[in-house]
């Protein structure tokens, strides 16, 4: 049974703290532009999102399937931006800020979320605050392409709130309160397919209902149907959407073993970005499409991977009964990343930040819980930790605002990326896009060179090096 927490003060001060903490790491996004990274695609060149809202742009936004996507409610979003903002080149400020006040809301009620679901006021504060700050979801704010996750996220969390308000009090009502949450998230971001997987997982811990004594297991699992019936659809419809856009690479194009070595090193990628964001770009190259790459290395650090992960699994799984909080967090961090890690080949990244928006809250979970244990267990530490935590919320907070910076336009994205990346075809190809619009034709041709030296059979890049004067 979830009891109200009644530490409205210190709450409503954590909310105000963590919007102006926001504020202080994306304000300057007010002033960035679009960048010729899918913002043309999605809103500038777009002919039914630049309209506004209407009812031909509505029916669009449902039938459409558009750059090998079916979110409707993220196109009705767009429309509803170039309604309010408009699309010109200076235009750009209102449609980044939108995105700002949903992460921000996004922080608030994951902080409120886990104040009702667990009680514990502490370690909610830090899953929230490093959710806020963390340098991770810049990609996903303050690109304007990147409105999927932080509307889907918006959905998500109204999806746990509802849960935990129908695990009060079970009734159809409140459990229509869910399903409705979670299809509007379906229909912004098919992401979320595994959330029924992971509300079971919340009924492990911090819900605590996985009780025979009170509630048969076979009623958790039944529950939980209709959700996962509901994904099951949104998982057709994307497959269909991403073949019509011929976005799926085919098995001659990366091969199984290319993906499930790539897959394993992502998952530990992110948590290595998690803890040191440093060298975050726009995109990362897949191995598989670069000729320098070894096979055999990639190999050697796939099998490190799945050793690593593997122990890790069996660490939280051992100590379950006494910490649930390290089993549901890192099986969270886990599944959810599953529809994006790469075993199911859309697009040309090895991985990317925004894939990481909603997982990494599980592994956020596991860190902020495991503090606080270890916190309590030694009160004589109890200010020193307080303190390194706060310099750590300081130095992401600083890290996510220099890396906002990089997104000011075009060729600041592709330049920071080019730095930071190693034989990235897509950075170059679109650098040199940025150069030739800017008439600086003999760089453009160098970056496009080089993007073919890279991936050769690359046809987009060989007209754009043919049409260049």
């Amino acid at each position: 049974m979830i009891h109200r927490d009644r530490n409205w003060p210190i709450r409503i001060a954590f909310c105000v703290a963590a919007m102006l903490a926001i504020l202080f790491v994306y304000a300057e996004v007010a002033s960035h532009g679009f960048v010729n990274f899918d913002d043309p695609q999605y809103v500038t060149d777009n002919p039914h999102v630049r309209g506004g809202v209407s009812g031909e742009g509505f029916t669009w936004a449902f039938t459409a399937f558009h750059k090998g996507h079916w979110h409707p409610l993220t196109w009705l979003s767009h429309m509803l931006d170039c309604q309010l903002f408009g699309t010109g080149v200076d235009d750009a400020g209102g449609h980044h800020l939108m995105s700002v006040v949903l992460h921000a809301v996004n922080s608030v009620l994951l902080f409120m979320i886990l104040c009702r679901m667990t009680q514990q006021l502490w370690p909610s504060a830090v899953v929230a605050a490093l959710f806020a700050l963390h340098p991770l979801r810049v990609e996903s704010v303050a690109w304007i392409t990147g409105r999927k996750d932080v509307l889907s996220g918006l959905f998500f969390m109204l999806t746990l709130l509802a849960y935990s308000w129908y695990v009060e009090r079970r009734s159809v009502w409140r459990y229509l309160f869910v399903l409705s949450a979670f299809v509007l998230g379906l229909l912004s971001k098919p992401i979320l397919v595994t959330v029924p997987f992971l509300l079971l997982l919340l009924d492990l811990w911090p819900l605590k209902r996985w009780n025979p004594n009170e509630l048969p297991s076979k009623i958790l699992l039944l529950e939980k149907l209709p959700l996962l019936v509901l994904s099951a659809i949104s998982c057709l419809v994307t497959v269909l959407a991403q073949r019509a856009a011929g976005a799926i690479s085919g098995l001659e194009t990366i091969s199984p073993v290319w993906r499930g070595v790539n897959a394993l090193v992502a998952y530990v990628i992110y948590l290595a970005k998690s803890i040191w964001p440093t060298n975050l770009a726009v995109f990362y190259p897949h191995p598989a499409h670069d000729m320098d790459q070894q096979f055999s290395t990639w190999l050697r650090m796939g099998i490190v991977a799945v050793l690593l992960l593997a122990a890790v699994t069996v660490l939280v799984i051992s100590l379950a009964r006494r910490w649930p909080f390290l089993a549901v967090g890192w099986l969270w961090y886990l599944g959810m990343l599953v529809p994006v890690i790469g075993l199911f080949q859309v697009g040309a990244q090895s991985w990317a930040d925004r894939f990481s928006y909603l997982p990494l809250i599980g592994f956020y979970v596991m860190l902020a819980w495991g503090l606080y244990y270890l916190k309590t267990s030694r009160p004589k530490t109890r200010l020193a930790f307080s303190g390194l935590l706060c310099c750590a919320l300081v130095a992401l907070a600083v890290s996510a605002r220099n890396q906002v910076a990089h997104w000011k336009d075009s060729k600041t994205l592709f330049e920071h990326a080019l730095a930071v990346t190693e034989n990235n075809a897509v950075a170059h190809n679109n650098q040199g896009i940025v150069l030739s619009d800017r008439g600086r034709f003999e760089e453009a041709v160098s970056h496009y060179q080089e993007s073919l030296r890279i991936r050769p059979a690359t046809p987009g890049v060989h007209i754009n090096l043919g049409t260049t004067p």
